[in-house]
């Protein structure tokens, strides 16, 4: 068996890999979880970590990527359970590449503060329904849009 110190720059072919995983799949099984509960407390600092760096990195990539954080919104009002979106059965249709068209087709960085229309407040978010808008228009408009709907419910 070939061993990963003895290996000249730790290089495998597949073929090597595969086999030595095989033949040490359970030693290497047992290692990590002696490792897991010798490690567990370190472990778990580690993460705490990693999760107040991670946060740093977000808060800038979605600076840097504002329409990253626009389809974030988008499928938490769609896949939320609770969410009135859900229950009515909005789905979404967009991707992050469409998104970043419409940013910067509707020059939302100039905006004060971007929010995304659905056009037909009846139908999904696709690329063709939506569109960038202020969010005092975008109050204004869903306002009336609900104001409609309680009269014609009346």
């Amino acid at each position: 068996m070939i061993n990963l110190l003895e290996k000249e720059n730790n290089m495998y072919t597949k073929e090597q890999w595969l086999e030595y995983r095989k033949k040490n799949r359970e030693v290497l099984r047992v290692r990590s979880s002696k490792w897991v509960k010798k490690n567990s407390k370190k472990h778990k600092k580690s993460c705490k970590e990693w999760r107040k760096n991670n946060s740093t990195y977000m808060k800038n990539y979605y600076k840097r990527n504002p329409w990253a954080r626009i389809y974030k919104r988008i499928l938490s009002r769609v896949n939320g359970k609770n969410h009135f979106y859900s229950k009515k059965g909005i789905k979404n249709f967009l991707t992050t590449q469409e998104i970043k068209v419409l940013w910067f087709r509707d020059n939302a960085m100039l905006m004060h503060k971007a929010s995304i229309h659905r056009i037909d407040n009846k139908q999904n978010y696709t690329y063709k329904n939506c569109k960038f808008i202020e969010l005092k228009e975008n109050i204004k408009l869903r306002g009336n849009y609900d104001n409609a709907n309680k009269r014609d419910n009346l």
